[in-house]
């Protein structure tokens, strides 16, 4: 729990996924396990998130963008003022990482310079369901110039506080950098 002082750091983080990868389920997780705010948009789901990395007080705004048909229009306005991203898919869906391609072209057409994208495969509980191996994950980060993964279990928490924190550390050390 942090109090109310004034965060060190505020960030806005655009959480990306396809159909059935478990955007709700990471609602859920941080509004049931830390001291986070909610509300929902059309098509957005809006989280803040409060953490310590490194010393350092970090408000993020988590924007959980819905990938349905209708909210797709939205996509440049969303995310729009972005510090990082967050890319989720599915280990045991390759056609939630194919989604994500199309996703990194328009990112590379609405986002003008770099800022701190995080590849993160959700469902490592269900390992032995796995589909996409860690040469093709490796080689879609080489493609779409993704430096850093991770691979989480929103059903269980294993990494995810971990992966929130690696993505605030990337978006310190570019803010510090510009």
């Amino acid at each position: 729990m942090i109090d109310n002082k004034s965060p060190n750091y505020i960030f806005k983080i655009s959480i990306i996924a396809g159909n059935n990868v478990g955007k709700k389920t990471l609602a859920r997780y941080f509004t049931d396990k830390f001291d986070a705010g909610i509300s929902m948009t059309q098509g957005i789901q809006l989280i803040t998130l409060n953490i310590m990395v490194s010393g350092n007080f970090v408000r993020n705004s988590l924007w959980i963008y819905s990938n349905e048909e209708q909210y797709r229009k939205l996509f440049p306005y969303y995310i729009n003022g972005s510090n990082g991203m967050i890319l989720m898919y599915d280990i045991t869906n390759v056609e939630s990482l194919n989604y994500l391609s199309e996703i990194c072209r328009l990112i590379k057409m609405y986002i003008k310079g770099d800022i701190p994208i995080l590849l993160a495969g959700n469902k490592i509980d269900l390992r032995g369901d796995r589909r996409i191996m860690m040469e093709y994950i490796e080689k879609f980060k080489e493609i779409h110039n993704i430096s850093i993964s991770a691979e989480i279990s929103l059903k269980t928490g294993e990494n995810v506080e971990k992966t929130f924190r690696d993505i605030s550390r990337m978006m310190i050390k570019h803010f510090n950098q510009t």
